[in-house]
């Protein structure tokens, strides 16, 4: 007896449709997150689990990292132990994630929470070239100098990191402004 698998269905018209984010729980901009809590993005379309895992991106990253659970139009996120407290998260879904037709989600997805009473907020201005044209964006990445060695902290965790927009408008992502542009 053999196990179902996730295909595209033979037949019709090729769907070309991209799946989007129809809600997610908690809502964006929740506060007081419980730390312990699992994060659920629901779609349009059912989601190509080999994607998943590549298009997620949570800064800061859980101390023990997550676990990921991908079944059908929903993928969940969940601390492995805890999230930290009284922290803002930021997860991003990147261009990456894409439905069982191989449809992109075409533009990232940027979903913030906190553990504590706020949202962390601030602004980021710049221009990332474009060496090459390819079809993943480059992406911008903050890290803050926590030390006096400068070549250090390229060797640590990234404080954010970004998808840049392929349309070259500012990119406008609650809490935090980032004109980040394929230049």
């Amino acid at each position: 007896m053999a196990c179902a698998r996730q295909i595209a269905p033979s037949g019709g018209p090729d769907d070309k449709t991209p799946p989007s984010v129809r809600y997610t729980v908690p809502t964006i901009g929740t506060i007081r997150y419980p730390v312990k809590g699992t994060i659920t993005f629901a779609f349009s379309e059912w989601i190509d689990k080999k994607t998943a895992g590549k298009c997620l991106s949570v800064f800061p990253l859980p101390p023990s990292g997550i676990a990921i659970k991908v079944s059908g139009k929903t993928i969940e996120l969940r601390p492995v132990k805890a999230f930290t407290d009284s922290t803002t998260y930021h997860i991003e879904l990147n261009t990456a994630l894409s439905d069982l037709h191989g449809n992109s989600i075409g533009t990232p997805f940027h979903f913030f929470f906190s553990t504590g009473p706020s949202i962390d907020s601030g602004k980021v201005f710049g221009c990332v070239p474009a060496f090459e044209r390819g079809p993943t964006l480059p992406k911008a990445v903050l890290i803050a100098r926590t030390v006096s060695f400068i070549d250090s902290n390229y060797f640590g965790m990234p404080s954010y990191l970004v998808q840049t927009d392929r349309d070259r408008k500012s990119t406008r992502l609650n809490p935090v402004t980032v004109n980040n542009l394929v230049c």
